[in-house]
């Protein structure tokens, strides 16, 4: 009995205790701002106190201090991984001096096409394909590709790899090219006139180049035919096929007519300039029709489209052929692309010559 007497008293004096600190408290935050250091001082003694009553030490032991950046024994260390960058996440923030008045040093990374006039879906669907020409992959990691606005800045992001022979497509926007995957989109546009593209490595060393001054050097934007790149690298020329090649070989040069001539359609290879309204001299009408027959070698992509039976389809089915295996050794050589059986062919060979 007397045990619970003194255990009750000891209760009592706890509870009173703890109301007198809690009255101290909240006078002192009330009054925070004139309590004098002497004030401090008797609280951070009454704290000590409360310590001491309360929580006595001797009642506690020390099991382990565990940093805060440590793992717990026992437990598996998991070393720091490293965020993955995003598609459009860039290497370097640092961007390169457009039109620093070096001349380009060839590398093996070169801009292969360029749809500086859009497609058929809309001018705004720009594209820009560049080449790995070496038979290596390439890491073009912080590369970067500018306007002379400054408006494109195009910083390759980390990891960016282009196989070797491979393309890589950098698209303006979701879905400018709607059958091939972009690699890269960007923002900006391209201008029709007066304008330039210039490509850097890493190191802002300018690798390529490619002007309009005041015209692209090859395209067509009326028939929306890309500007590619030749075959030996050097030049450019307009596709034969209609919106450009995407992330393929890049097609023989169009054949754009001019002005008719008797039966005969004059024409001109669309190497230069990229205007639809550039007409530079004739060529000799032989070189896509003869006697009002339609030349399968030589016709373009809308020429071929005249031949009875081809559509935009075939078309460049055709083109595509004489890419990959040379011209037509004779007419009937034409059963070879997909798409052309006996009964198609003697719809139209009165109509093709080679």
């Amino acid at each position: 009995m007397i045990i619970w007497r003194e255990a009750k008293m000891l209760f009592n004096f706890k509870v009173g205790f703890i109301a007198l600190l809690g009255l101290i408290l909240v006078f002192a935050a009330s009054n925070f701002d004139s309590v004098a250091d002497g004030s401090r001082k008797f609280l951070g003694e009454a704290s000590g106190l409360f310590k001491e009553t309360f929580f006595p030490q001797d009642n506690f032991r020390e099991v382990a201090v565990i940093p805060l950046n440590s793992s717990v024994p026992g437990e598996e260390k998991n070393e720091p991984v490293e965020k993955e960058l995003s598609a459009v996440a860039a290497v370097s923030r640092t961007v390169c001096d457009f039109d620093s008045g070096s001349a380009p040093v060839p590398d093996k990374i070169i801009l292969n096409e360029i749809a500086w006039m859009g497609t058929a879906a809309g001018f705004d669907k720009e594209w820009i394909e560049i080449k790995n020409i070496s038979d290596e992959p390439a890491n073009i990691s912080g590369f970067q590709i500018l306007d002379r606005d400054e408006q494109i800045k195009i910083i390759f992001p980390k990891g960016a790899i282009i196989p070797a022979g491979g393309f890589y497509l950098l698209e303006r926007g979701e879905e400018a090219v709607s059958q091939v995957k972009a690699d890269l989109t960007y923002t900006g546009n391209l201008r029709n006139a007066d304008e330039a593209l210039e490509f850097f490595d890493g190191d802002c060393n300018l690798i390529d180049e490619a002007s309009a001054s005041p015209n692209w050097p090859a395209g067509d934007s009326k028939n929306k035919f890309t500007m590619e790149r030749n075959a030996d690298g050097n030049g450019w020329h307009a596709s034969s096929v209609k919106d450009g090649t995407p992330k393929k070989e890049n097609s023989s040069a169009a054949v754009i007519p001019i002005s008719p001539i008797g039966n005969a359609t004059t024409s001109e290879t669309a190497v230069s300039p990229g205007d639809s309204s550039f007409q530079s001299p004739p060529l000799s009408p032989p070189e896509a029709f003869v006697a009002g027959k339609i030349n399968i070698n030589t016709a373009g992509y809308e020429e071929l489209q005249k031949i009875t039976g081809v559509g935009p389809v075939i078309a460049g089915r055709i083109i595509d052929y004489r890419n990959v295996n040379g011209p037509f050794g004779q007419i009937e050589d034409i059963k070879d692309v997909k798409g052309i059986g006996d009964i198609t062919f003697q719809k139209m060979q009165d109509e093709i010559t080679i």
